[in-house]
């Protein structure tokens, strides 16, 4: 599958609003700050009840699924982790799923391209963004 073509990524990445973000990085302030909404989901934080970038914390994408619709799945977990995140992601109706830097599943890529999501894989969307000169959604 390998990694995506510049304008293959800005395609993708940036026609989207909102963004599951299951690493919880400070980047995704950084793509709040930019306009796009991030649904934070982590299961230790959520026990917690907490709140990040002025949004409920979700103990898991099926939880956050529930109460949005999400465009993007932001992936930030060891490549042998992240099929899990991906299958989810396809089984509750996201368009893209994006797997950070480092992040590989060719596997995972090749089950979400089926399903007819977009896919990213070893890249950041904050960088990316910056490189293209993509300031925010484009819808």
């Amino acid at each position: 599958m390998g990694k995506l073509s510049f304008s293959q990524i800005s395609k993708l990445k940036f026609r989207f609003d909102n963004i599951s973000n299951w690493s919880l990085l400070r980047g995704a302030a950084d793509l709040q700050k930019m306009g796009y909404r991030v649904i934070p989901t982590n299961p230790g934080l959520a026990k917690q009840n907490a709140e990040l970038y002025g949004e409920r914390v979700y103990p898991n994408l099926e939880a956050a699924f529930a109460d949005h619709e999400i465009d993007l799945v932001d992936v930030f977990r060891r490549s042998e982790d992240a099929g899990e995140f991906v299958d989810e992601a396809i089984k509750f109706g996201a368009k893209a799923v994006w797997l950070q830097m480092g992040v590989v599943d060719e596997e995972a890529g090749k089950r979400a391209a089926s399903a007819g999501l977009d896919v990213v894989m070893d890249a950041c969307p904050l960088p990316e963004s910056r490189r293209l000169g993509i300031s925010g959604p484009s819808i």
